[in-house]
C-alpha cells in the first residue's frame, strides 16, 4: 500500500492506494493534528511507501518525516518542482519557487496534444496555464476567500460581522456579513471567469480543471463557455506521476 500525503497551507489531505491505484482509504485534518488519527486508520493496511507534497513549510515536512520515520519500514519520498519533467516545461526560470502542488496539479491536468487551465481554488487562488506542447505559459496567484476575508476584517476594524452565516451568493448583501461574503466571492469569481473567458475566445479548445477545496463554491457561479472538470484531489492524483 502507498500512502500519499498533500500538506497544503491550511490542511493535509491523505489517501491510501493499493498497487492498482485504487483508493482504500483517505482523510483531511488540520496541520494541528498529532496525526494519531491517522496512524489508526493506516493501521493493518500494510503501508511500505509515502509519497508526499508540501506547501505548509519546513517544519510541517519536518513533521511528516518524523512522524513516517515511527512506523520504522515506511519509505518516504518528498515531491519536488522539475523543470522538466512527463513532457511538461516549467515556464519559471527557478522551478523550485513555483509551489510543488502547482506542479504537481498541472501534472495530473495536462495531457500531450491538450491545451489545460488548471485552477486551485485554496488557501490561495491560483491559475497556471499549460499549452498542448506541455510549456507552461506561466499563472496566477490571488488571496482565497478566507485569506481576503481575514485581511479585510484585520484592517477594518469598523466591520462588524453578524453572527449568522450568510449564503454562497453574489447578489448584495442585506446585512454585513452578506455584503463581505458575497461581495469576496463575485471578486474572486470574477477573476476566474475573466480568464476563462480570455481561453474561451481565442478558440484554441482549452481543457479547464479545478481543484480546491472551494471549488465548489467558485464554481457554481462560473458561466464559461469551456467544460470545467472538478478534481478534488488532482495533487494527490499529480503524486502518482511524479514518484510512481
Amino acid at each position: 500500500m502507498i500512502l500519499e500525503i498533500d500538506a497544503g497551507n491550511t490542511s493535509l489531505k491523505w489517501r491510501v492506494v493499493n498497487a492498482m491505484g485504487d483508493v482504500v482509504s483517505r482523510g483531511r485534518h488540520g496541520h494541528s493534528h498529532e496525526y494519531a488519527d491517522i496512524s489508526k486508520q493506516l493501521d493493518g493496511l500494510n503501508v511500505r511507501s509515502a509519497r508526499v507534497s508540501c506547501v505548509a513549510g519546513v517544519q510541517t515536512e519536518s513533521n511528516i518525516k518524523q512522524w513516517l520515520d515511527n512506523f520504522g519500514s515506511i519509505k518516504v519520498c518528498i515531491a519536488r518542482t522539475l523543470k522538466s519533467f512527463a513532457g511538461l516545461q516549467v515556464a519559471y526560470d527557478n522551478p523550485e519557487r513555483l509551489g510543488v502542488d502547482r506542479w504537481l496539479a498541472m501534472l495530473a491536468a495536462w495531457s500531450p496534444g491538450q491545451a489545460c487551465c488548471v485552477v486551485d481554488c485554496g488557501s490561495a487562488i491560483t491559475v497556471d496555464l499549460v499549452n498542448a506542447d506541455g510549456v507552461h505559459l506561466g499563472g496566477y496567484i490571488v488571496p482565497g476567500l478566507k485569506i481576503m476575508r481575514s485581511g479585510l476584517l484585520g484592517e477594518t476594524g469598523q466591520i462588524k460581522m453578524e453572527p449568522e452565516a450568510a449564503s454562497s451568493s453574489l447578489a448584495p448583501g442585506v446585512n454585513t456579513s452578506q455584503a463581505v461574503n458575497n461581495g469576496i466571492l463575485r471578486m474572486a469569481v470574477s477573476f476566474v471567469q475573466s480568464v476563462l473567458d480570455v481561453l474561451d475566445s481565442n478558440g484554441n479548445g482549452w481543457k479547464v480543471v479545478m481543484t480546491g477545496g472551494d471549488m465548489d463554491t467558485i464554481n457554481q457561479f462560473i458561466s464559461a463557455g469551456v467544460t470545467i472538470e472538478c478534481v478534488p484531489e488532482l495533487v494527490l492524483d499529480g503524486l502518482s506521476i511524479a514518484l510512481g
